[in-house]
């Protein structure tokens, strides 16, 4: 299935999000903070990324403005959020490639966005940068 990143600086939230993507045949790699989901976006070939906003180091909404460099072939951005100016963070972001989740939010309805996403985007520069 995909690959993707899961940049978020609770654990219990990290880890619930990784068992249910990985439990239904994803590949997950998992970044405490916004710099670590960076650095995985650098160097793996990533899906899609699925970021908090408020994180310490890099911000969720920085590293989703920063994403699509770091990672040419990333197929989209999950901002999961409990902010209530979401529409704020979209219009600061202006990528149709972006998509702002509220919290709290169910997993399987995450799953469901997530997998819509896989299968209506496309792959826009396959090269990936040497690790």
């Amino acid at each position: 299935m995909a690959q993707i990143v899961i940049a978020e600086d609770q654990t219990h939230i990290r880890h619930l999000l990784a068992m249910w993507m990985s439990r239904h045949g994803h590949h997950v790699l998992e970044a405490a903070t916004g710099a670590i989901a960076l650095d995985a976006l650098r160097a793996n070939r990533i899906d899609l990324l699925i970021t908090d906003v408020n994180m310490p180091q890099v911000d969720g909404v920085e590293l989703a403005g920063r994403a699509f460099d770091a990672c040419p072939g990333l197929r989209g951005v999950f901002i999961v959020t409990a902010r209530c100016d979401q529409q704020d963070l979209l219009d600061q972001l202006s990528d149709p490639r972006i998509r702002v989740f509220p919290k709290p939010f169910s997993p399987s309805q995450l799953l469901h966005e997530v997998e819509d996403a896989l299968a209506t985007t496309t792959v826009v520069n396959d090269e990936q940068p040497d690790a």
